[in-house]
């Protein structure tokens, strides 16, 4: 059963009837165990950040078959070669591109943007971008919030493959699979910390109570 939602790109939030509900990357930062960018130069993670929402456009056009080369950002080439070089080789078949939903898991409202799902030597996949050359323990965490949140394929072996994709801007890519089935307990875990949180109205950003008395 779909959920009716609306999105705020502004703040990046999802809402419900008007209610923010926290979404798989906010999940991950709220119990801690989201990646650790903090040796990372705060002006090295916004260009970072940049690149990638360009890089994730503009596959989504290439995918959707609207892609305008011309508009391409220098920029940004590689990573689009590189992406390019992973559907020829592989034969991967998206099916949802930067698809937004949210869902219940026991019980609890996530929600959350998957980068690819689709096809790929006789198994569905669930595939996350990433523009940065560091792997991270949360990424597998992050694609099992992804895989809980979407119903379950109909097709054996009845459930989803996880990946993460890396894109490089020389042109190359590496791709990282995830299989441990522990992902998906430590992330129903993970949301269960991130519902107790926003039940004691503790905000899941800055871990700070967002009902305390000012003169208290």
């Amino acid at each position: 059963m779909s959920i009716d939602f609306t999105f705020d790109a502004v703040r990046h939030l999802y809402l419900v009837q008007g209610k923010p509900v926290p979404s798989v990357t906010q999940v991950l930062h709220s119990a801690g165990l989201s990646a650790d960018y903090s040796t990372v130069a705060p002006e090295v993670l916004d260009r970072k950040r940049i690149i990638g929402e360009y890089v994730h456009k503009a596959t989504q056009y290439l995918d959707e078959s609207c892609l305008d080369l011309e508009t391409v950002d220098p920029e940004i080439q590689g990573y689009l070669v590189g992406y390019e070089k992973f559907i020829r080789e592989s034969g991967f078949q998206p099916q949802l591109i930067e698809h937004r939903l949210i869902g219940r898991i026991n019980g609890m409202l996530c929600g959350g943007t998957i980068d690819r799902t689709g096809a790929m030597a006789g198994k569905l996949w669930i595939i996350d971008l990433k523009c940065i050359e560091r792997l991270y323990p949360a990424f597998a965490l992050q694609t099992a919030g992804y895989e809980l949140l979407l119903p379950k394929p109909v097709v054996p072996p009845f459930k989803y493959s996880r990946a993460v994709l890396q894109l490089r801007r020389d042109g190359s890519y590496k791709f990282t699979a995830y299989s441990d089935v522990a992902d998906l307990e430590i992330f129903r875990a993970a949301l269960v910390v991130t519902a107790w949180k926003i039940n004691q109205n503790v905000d899941i950003q800055t871990g700070a109570r967002t009902d305390l008395d000012e003169a208290a």
